[in-house]
């Protein structure tokens, strides 16, 4: 093959590299457009909610001991995410029932993980869009239909920030999972990861269940210190737009 018949076969090669790639982020734009128009259609329609939530917290040795346990059940009153209130009603640690004064310390231990929380700026929430990069991963079925495959990574390497991918309905352009770990961790959290599932409530796709896993390891040229941490959130009997109480966000 001669010199320029190659030139022109290289050429058409990177013109069509070019095109897909400009197709897949016009893809991508639509996606991300219709997720972030629900997003706020749904800020719109929702004044408050209230729901349920049964928590599990489990931290064990490698040898699969486990040091301690807890189950507890709360009552969540919020009328946006910055803006909500925790009631707990019952919490069983190691399989012995609390009363109200044993439960205060660990809803305190608690009221840590709660900040964190709190303080992450999630990608798909159009407030905090500015602060991330988006692609598109895949196309795959999932059990609720066919899905897009959505990676995201922060523009930069700040605290509450998170990089990880999303499973979106290709049908209504919902969220259906977030799969990430915050770009920021203290050295003594190894195997971090945390996972958001979405289910259908009423019209709105909304979180049903939150779990997330992690080593701590405290380390000074030998190990000293070595636990790992499952938690999981339940979500659920969700009621909308009932006029929360203001004391009760107090």
């Amino acid at each position: 093959m001669s010199k320029s018949r190659e030139k022109f076969f290289s050429l058409v090669l990177l013109l069509a590299i070019f095109f897909k790639a400009l197709i897949a982020n016009d893809e991508l734009n639509l996606i991300l457009d219709g997720i972030f128009q629900k997003q706020e259609k749904m800020n719109r329609e929702i004044s408050d909610v209230t729901f349920d939530v049964y928590y599990t917290y489990l931290e064990t040795k490698d040898n699969n001991k486990i040091e301690k346990s807890i189950k507890a059940w709360r009552r969540v009153f919020m009328q946006e995410f910055e803006n909500q209130q925790h009631k707990f009603l019952a919490m069983i640690e190691n399989n012995r029932r609390l009363n109200p004064a044993e439960m205060e310390k660990n809803i305190r231990e608690w009221r840590k993980y709660e900040k964190m929380i709190k303080n992450t700026k999630l990608p798909f929430n159009p407030k905090f869009s500015a602060y991330y990069n988006y692609y598109l991963s895949d196309s795959i079925n999932y059990d609720t239909g066919k899905v897009w495959k959505i990676g995201f990574k922060p523009k930069r390497q700040k605290a509450g920030l998170v990089q990880g991918f999303a499973y979106i309905l290709k049908q209504d352009t919902n969220v259906i999972q977030l799969n990430f770990v915050p770009v920021k961790l203290p050295a003594i959290l190894r195997n971090f990861k945390i996972q958001i599932d979405y289910s259908k409530q009423n019209s709105f796709w909304l979180p049903n269940k939150f779990s997330l896993e992690m080593e701590i390891v405290v380390k000074i040229i030998a190990t000293l210190y070595k636990r790992n941490i499952y938690i999981q959130e339940e979500y659920y009997n969700y009621q909308f737009n009932q006029g929360i109480d203001v004391f009760e966000l107090k």
